[in-house]
This record gives structure tokens, C-alpha cells and sequence, in this order.
């Protein structure tokens, strides 16, 4: 769970580095946008990852998105609920600003989670809505693949779809599918969207 204590672990520069991951960018733009080098990006980005005990960014969304979701956790101690609640609304409000679509799946592409709408649906209209309604029909045997693979074998997927943009208009989007574990299963999927002309952002 996203708590105080990992932000905690963080130096300020690790929690801009926490920052620009989740508002999807590459280490190679949180390089040039700190002005440090990849190298140094690479250490506090694995600096972050411990911090909050995952391997990968999908599982640091998932965390995040829990933190979200669970603003004041009952199991909290009440003295670290007011700082829970404010990191959990600092998270909210940078999945919002991001330039990404994020969504959490299950196996069968049901929506848990979006940060941005899509035109006409308010998030909570889409939240148990599928990932299939919202985009052409001969793309999802392309996207259904990616998902097996993603609960099958944990491997991340990345594939190009259209689904609508902000503005209602068809769009190609590259989208990354990252494995979430929990208590060593994968029980749900991250996709990060964006469109294709920004694709190159979704690298690593």
C-alpha cells in the first residue's frame, strides 16, 4: 500500500522522479527535464521502486492507484491517516494531469480504474464498463492476446489501438500492459495509453 513511510524513504529529487513516472514520462525526458543524467535517473528510479517494494511501474501505479482508492485505510494508524489522505490526494491529482490514459484491468478487461475520462462518460460511468466498448471491434483479438499474455505469463504487452480521444475523434493509441502481483499472482493489469504521435514517451 501507498503509505507516508515510503514517501518517507524518498529524497525530494526521488519524489520528482516519482512524479514524472507516474505522469508517464521515459528516463530519458525526466533526464532532460531534471537536467541529470540517465544513469542518475536509472538509480532513483530503482531507489523508488524499493522505496515502495515493486519491480516494475505498472506495479508502482497499482500501488498508487490503491493509495487512491483507499485514501484513509481503516488498517492505518490514526495518527498516519492525515498524511495518507494528502499524499492520496497529491496522487490523485497527478494521474489526472497526466498526459496518459491509465487504466486498471481485470482478465477479462473490466475498467477498476481510469484517470481520464473518455468524451461523454464521467470515470465513474466507466469503472465496470470493459475495455471493449470503447474501441473498434477488429482490433480487440490483437488486444485480448496481449492481455492473456499479460496474466499468463507476466510479460509486459504493448500493442497500437483506437480508441476516442479527449475530443471524441478516433485516434491511434500505443498502449503498454504491465502485470499487477499480489501475494504472488497477477491479479490485475495497468494499461498506459497514449497516443501513437507521443508514443516514444511510453519507453522507458
Amino acid at each position: 500500500m501507498y503509505s507516508s513511510v515510503a514517501a518517507a524513504k524518498l529524497t525530494p529529487r526521488q519524489q520528482q522522479v516519482l512524479e514524472s513516472l507516474l505522469t508517464g514520462r521515459s528516463k530519458k525526458e525526466i533526464a532532460f527535464a531534471l537536467h541529470i543524467s540517465p544513469h542518475t535517473v536509472h538509480n532513483h528510479v530503482k531507489a523508488v521502486y524499493q522505496a515502495f517494494g515493486v519491480s516494475s511501474r505498472g506495479e508502482l501505479l497499482a500501488r498508487c492507484l490503491g493509495a487512491v482508492a483507499r485514501a484513509d485505510p481503516p488498517a492505518a494508524p490514526a495518527a498516519d491517516r492525515p498524511a495518507q489522505t494528502e499524499l492520496a490526494e497529491q496522487l490523485q491529482t497527478i494521474l489526472q494531469s497526466a498526459p496518459d490514459r491509465i487504466l486498471q484491468v481485470d482478465r477479462e478487461g473490466v475498467i477498476h480504474f481510469i484517470n481520464n475520462t473518455i468524451t461523454g462518460y464521467s470515470p465513474e460511468q466507466l469503472i465496470g464498463r470493459s475495455i471493449f466498448e470503447y474501441t473498434p471491434s477488429e482490433d480487440h483479438a490483437r488486444m485480448r492476446q496481449a492481455l492473456e499474455a499479460v496474466f499468463t505469463d507476466g510479460t509486459e504487452q504493448e500493442y497500437v489501438v483506437r480508441g476516442r480521444g479527449h475530443d471524441g475523434a478516433m485516434r491511434r493509441y500505443h498502449s503498454r500492459l504491465s502485470p499487477v502481483m499480489q501475494d504472488g499472482r497477477i491479479v490485475r493489469a495497468i494499461i498506459t495509453a497514449r497516443e501513437a504521435d507521443d508514443a516514444s514517451a511510453l519507453a522507458h
